[in-house]
């Protein structure tokens, strides 16, 4: 029952995390969420191992993406994002704004607009 659960809200999350910004990054592979920081307007994940995207940077440890709490899909990522956490199950992609170049850091940190999970 989790397993279709979780798959339904992947399903879920994928067609109404539509991002608006321009750019788009794409980065597949097996990865773990490893921490879940909560602010008041924004959700940080950190994942194992580190995106490459984020050249080995990340926002203070606590996150190489965030989820705005207000962005569209925001509910649905979270409870996603936490059910990975909890179930200690890897997700298998991201699609994130695109850093140009950026590493994550204090400065910049990508936000989340997807992700995959799957065997």
């Amino acid at each position: 029952m989790l397993r279709q659960l979780t798959g339904l809200m992947a399903l879920v999350a994928v067609f109404t995390a539509t991002p608006s910004m321009a750019t788009h990054l794409w980065e597949g592979g097996e990865r773990q969420v490893s921490n879940v920081y909560v602010t008041g307007n924004a959700i940080l994940v950190l994942f194992d191992p580190p995106p490459a995207f984020c050249q080995g940077g990340n926002f203070l440890g606590h996150g190489h993406v965030k989820i705005p709490t207000d962005a569209l899909g925001a509910d649905y990522l979270y409870t996603m994002i936490l059910t990975l956490f909890t179930t200690d199950r890897p997700l298998r992609g991201i699609w994130v704004e695109d850093p140009n170049g950026q590493p994550c850091s204090t400065a910049f940190i990508p936000e989340l607009y997807s992700i995959t999970v799957g065997k």
